[in-house]
């Protein structure tokens, strides 16, 4: 009960009052209605309210109708919507529909897609049409292909076509082949010209051979 003694003007108000004489209430929509004593603007707003005494409604696509009391800029946004007051939908390339609330970038990017926003479409012989949303690298290759975007053909040599997405060393080697890209062929006195992958190895000799490739002549006497 505190006052000026020429005025009689108040101090300081009680709860949810303000004016010289305190003889305004603060509005409804301030937040527990408290309200500063000279002007009357709200501390805070109640939910779905912004502006000096919260007479304004927040933009419909903030995130539980919450938004910034002197901008009402939503502080976040519900789901596939971005920008300040979250006025524009997300790319329909964006996973779910899903995107970054500032930029509009998508979270994830649906099948076939790449970049930021999802707008390029990843390389064709993308397994599955999956690739690297920044990069756009393939996940993996479909088969008898390799490299980062498997824009390039396995070896000949490759048993079936098929090999290593990363390097394009063949899984395994046609007969009569051998090394990473099996692009040595085994030696003549292996038989049936079959040797190890790795080394080059004879798994068997012809008659009359020895030796890790069969180079020696046996001297066996019958």
């Amino acid at each position: 009960m505190l006052c000026e003694k020429v005025s009689g003007d108040c101090i300081g108000c009680i709860p949810q009052t303000y004016g010289t004489k305190c003889e305004q209430n603060c509005s409804a929509n301030c937040k527990n209605k408290l309200c500063e004593k000279e002007t009357g603007n709200c501390n805070e707003c109640v939910a779905g309210k912004f502006g000096d005494t919260c007479d304004q409604d927040c933009p419909g696509n903030c995130r539980d109708m919450l938004c910034e009391k002197v901008s009402g800029d939503c502080t976040g946004c519900i789901p596939q919507t971005y920008g300040a007051k979250c006025e524009q939908n997300c790319s329909t390339n964006c996973k779910d529909k899903l995107c970054e609330k500032e930029t509009g970038n998508c979270n994830e990017c649906v099948a076939g897609k790449f970049g930021d926003t999802c707008d390029q479409d990843c390389p064709g012989n993308c397994k599955d049409m999956l690739c690297e949303k920044v990069s756009g690298d393939c996940t993996d290759c479909v088969p008898q292909t390799y490299g980062h975007k498997c824009e390039q053909y396995c070896s000949a040599n490759c048993k079936d076509k098929l090999c290593q997405k990363e390097t394009g060393n063949c899984n395994e080697c046609v007969a009569g082949t051998y090394g990473s890209s099996c692009g040595q062929a085994c030696s003549v006195n292996c038989k049936d010209r079959v040797c190890t992958k790795t080394t080059g190895h004879c798994i068997e000799c012809v008659t009359g051979k020895f030796g890790n490739m069969c180079e020696q002549d046996c001297f066996c006497k019958l």
